[in-house]
């Protein structure tokens, strides 16, 4: 029987009993046991996925195109009606040539129809968040800062946060609000400047009060990246991005009242897409890509990676994969019930109708 070096690497990437027979490599393995008929335990769990799956999208329901022709898109908000979003201007990011333009990067305003129009320039926007006077809050990546903007005009209002410690802070990536108000702010270091400030990759946590202190210090994560907040506010989820090997982890920590971390865990294990565990070189075969995230009001948590957007149950069970014809990099719920949930990434903004109800910090703001 002929394998693709496709199936091999598939089959690689699974538990050890699928292949007991084959001497595994830096590329696969020599040799595959196929079971026909399908093992049961295996139908079993397809089976259970695909219940969990349908309980969240509905039977068909598939993705929708909204708009597209941006460069890369990142950080979707939904507050009062409308999409928030940022249209990062990149050279290349299709090579990997990430050189931004601040000046060509837009921070974006969209109707539920997919009309939009550019809210403001001049900001290399990334994330972004509601606030709770109703102001969106955005990640300045390249200015190395966390502003207030008016959702009407676009108009910087004031300065969030730039330093810690007196340092200015590096690249702001994402970020998201707990129930008190405060805001859990990656910082990847994601930024041209060869000399950083700050002594390593951290996050932050910016209480409502004003004051700052480093949540999750240097070395902790090799890029942290997307962040999000359970709904019951006991649990921070941080993703990571461009970390080989360790990349297909989501990471769970128990949140104190005061928003200190504590029990830092593996919550879920992302998949991978046949084109990237077929990569040339080794390393890129754990390049999920996941980023931004989101949860709903029942527990679960969603990760935009690079094969589409994966669901997990509180627990961390796998409960499928909601698959895109495009590269989804950030998602947010929104729409006037929370049930649609956003996908931006890429050159697109997609939206899908759901059964459950998306949560996030603060609430009353559709």
């Amino acid at each position: 029987m002929a394998v693709s070096r496709r199936t091999i690497l598939q089959l690689a990437t699974a538990p050890a009993l699928l292949v007991p027979s084959g001497k595994a490599g830096d590329v696969g393995v020599d040799q595959l046991d196929v079971f026909w008929p399908v093992l049961p335990d295996y139908v079993d769990r397809a089976t259970k996925q695909q219940a969990f799956y349908d309980q969240v999208i509905p039977p068909g329901e598939k993705p929708k195109q909204l708009a597209e022709g941006f460069t890369f898109t990142e950080g979707p908000t939904w507050l009062k009606g409308k999409l928030y979003f940022s249209d990062m201007w990149f050279k290349n990011p299709a090579a990997a040539d990430w050189t931004g333009s601040p000046a060509r990067s837009r921070l974006i305003v969209m109707e539920p129809d997919g009309k939009y129009r550019v809210l403001a320039t001049g900001l290399q926007s990334n994330g972004t968040v509601a606030g709770r006077n109703g102001n969106v809050i955005v990640c300045d990546m390249f200015g190395h800062r966390v502003v207030e903007v008016d959702p009407a005009t676009g108009r910087v209002l004031r300065v969030l946060l730039d330093k810690i410690n007196g340092k200015a802070i590096d690249g702001p990536n994402d970020l998201v609000m707990d129930a008190k108000g405060g805001l859990y702010i990656t910082d990847p270091q994601f930024t041209p400047e060869a000399n950083k400030s700050q002594p390593g990759k951290q996050v932050y946590y910016l209480a409502a009060d004003g004051t700052v202190r480093v949540a999750i210090g240097p070395g902790e994560f090799a890029m942290p990246n997307g962040v999000e907040v359970s709904a019951d506010g006991r649990k921070l989820y941080v993703k990571l991005v461009a970390a080989a090997g360790r990349e297909l982890r989501v990471w769970a920590y128990d949140v104190a009242a005061d928003g200190s971390l504590s029990n830092k865990r593996q919550f879920a294990m992302v998949s991978l897409k046949p084109e990237v565990l077929e990569a040339r070189n080794p390393a890129d075969r754990f390049d999920s890509g996941s980023d931004g995230a989101a949860v709903d009001t029942d527990g679960r948590y969603y990760v935009a990676t690079r094969t589409g957007v994966q669901i997990f149950l509180p627990d961390g069970t796998a409960a499928g994969t909601i698959w895109m014809p495009q590269y989804p990099v950030s998602v947010s719920s929104g729409g006037a019930n929370n049930d649609v949930l956003y996908m931006v990434g890429e050159s697109s903004v997609w939206s899908i109708q759901t059964k459950v109800h998306g949560f996030r910090h603060p609430s009353g703001m559709n």
